[in-house]
């Protein structure tokens, strides 16, 4: 019986393993592609860009082209021209990489073709290769693409997708919590977005359009009700509510000794409520404004300012168009 437990045990810790290491991330090395037809510049752009859309898969732990240099020069190999299997197979070996791709940049006539080949470093064994159809240079980042799609069994727009989602949820969330207090944070996270996806940000999170509805809220009903609510400036709403409360309790509990007396308590008290009636609608304008001028600072939001007065975010990407007014 206790055998049994005991082999059980280790059949769970086996498929445990397994799983960690089939989940885990295969160390790769994209050796510079052989020009053959086009200039050695070329050559080296197309690898390098090869190995960003490697990178942008997920699938890969992808070795930098100067690490690759700098490991190989203190071995002193000399790997340039490298594009057999036999060769690669040495490099892997000396960094350590379970897969090496090797390639070449080929050009005939006005097409250029990218012929590819992933070799496994343990083995030898070519795994994957593929060659593009003939393309132009103006194709070269969709070819290059597909490419890497191809090698990683990777969505790779799909996964830039997913990812600009996450990032755009953190921002939100940043900005959710405390936008002036988190500027820097923002900042830096939205540097990662496209201005389209900071556009949508922006305009979802900018307090310009709920900035009259809580000015209304203030002046007509008090006690910082549109503050608290329409544009999540508790501050602002406290400073509103504690204020009128006062002149409230003011007028309420003026001196009974005479007429006079209590006539000026109510008058003071009426007075400091308007004041802060007043200050209800000045404080959440003032605070909107400020809000979505540092909110469309941390997003880099560029306008544009047209002949009407009206303003309008920059149409750069889809003809996108989208007003707002203060």
């Amino acid at each position: 019986m206790q055998t049994h437990k005991t082999v059980i045990i280790v059949l769970v810790l086996i498929m445990l393993l397994s799983g960690l290491t089939a989940g885990a991330k295969k160390n790769v090395s994209v050796l510079g592609f052989s020009a053959q037809g086009v200039s050695e510049l070329e050559a080296k752009s197309i690898t390098e860009l090869f190995s960003v859309y490697l990178v942008k898969s997920g699938k890969f732990k992808v070795l930098e082209r100067d690490k690759i240099k700098t490991i190989l020069r203190e071995q002193s190999f000399q790997y340039s021209g490298c594009t057999e299997s036999s060769c690669a197979v040495k490099i892997g070996k000396l960094l350590n990489m379970d897969f090496i791709i090797i390639g070449s940049v080929i050009k005939l006539g006005e097409n250029l073709f990218v012929s590819v080949r992933q070799v496994a470093v343990e083995t030898g064994e070519i795994i994957k290769s593929h060659k593009t159809d003939g393309f132009v240079i103006n194709d070269v980042d969709a070819v290059l693409k597909k490419l890497a799609e191809y090698f990683t069994g990777s969505d790779i727009n799909r996964r830039a997708q997913l990812q600009s989602h996450s990032e755009v949820r953190r921002i939100y969330k940043l900005i959710s919590d405390n936008l002036f207090r988190n500027e820097e944070a923002i900042t830096r996270q939205a540097l990662n977005l496209a201005e389209i996806d900071r556009i949508k940000l922006y305009e979802s999170k900018r307090k310009g359009g709920k900035i009259a509805g809580a000015a209304v809220l203030n002046y007509f009903i008090g006690f910082g009700l549109g503050s608290f609510a329409v544009v999540k400036h508790p501050a602002g709403g406290f400073v509103q509510l504690l204020g009128e409360l006062t002149g409230i309790g003011i007028m309420i509990f003026a001196p009974g000794d005479n007429l006079l007396n209590q006539a000026a308590a109510i008058g003071v008290g009426f007075l400091v409520l308007s004041c802060f009636r007043v200050a209800g609608i000045i404080s959440p304008i003032v605070y909107g404004r400020r809000f979505d001028r540092t909110l469309k600072q941390v997003l880099d939001i560029q306008l544009l300012t047209r002949r009407g007065g009206d303003r309008q975010l920059r149409p750069d990407y889809a003809g996108l168009k989208l007003n707002y007014y203060f």
